[in-house]
């Protein structure tokens, strides 16, 4: 694999905010212009930063006892309660035509539920 070889800023902001965008931003493909050959850019290490992720889980267990040592158990989980979008990190490809476009995202809610009967 060869070894990541860092652009170079050119002025302009390197992120774009709007409506128009997944998420409220975007990578702006023209603050970005390519190394010098055989040497690396300008533009700082971790310098571009993704969405933040933010998920709220609930698990909900409520247990019958039907007689003495036997018991059912009935369990409900929730991931991602209030299906907030978590977006995937920007395409860093350079030469990719999504260039900085979002091009994934996390799960969406998810509910499972469970039945456990012990004796």
């Amino acid at each position: 694999m060869p070894p990541t070889v860092r652009a170079s800023a050119s002025g302009v902001p390197p992120e774009l905010f709007g409506p128009q965008y997944p998420g409220g931003k975007i990578v702006n493909g023209a603050a970005f212009t390519p190394a010098p050959a055989g040497q690396q850019g300008n533009l700082g290490r971790n310098v571009l930063r993704g969405f933040a992720a933010f998920q709220i889980d609930v698990a909900i267990q409520r247990r019958f006892q039907l007689t003495q040592g036997v018991d059912l158990r009935f369990r409900t989980e929730l991931f991602n309660i209030f299906n907030h979008p978590n977006f995937g990190p920007p395409n860093i490809m350079r030469d990719s035509s999504g260039f900085g476009q979002i091009l994934s995202a996390g799960n969406a809610r998810i509910v499972q539920f469970g039945l456990k009967f012990y004796f």
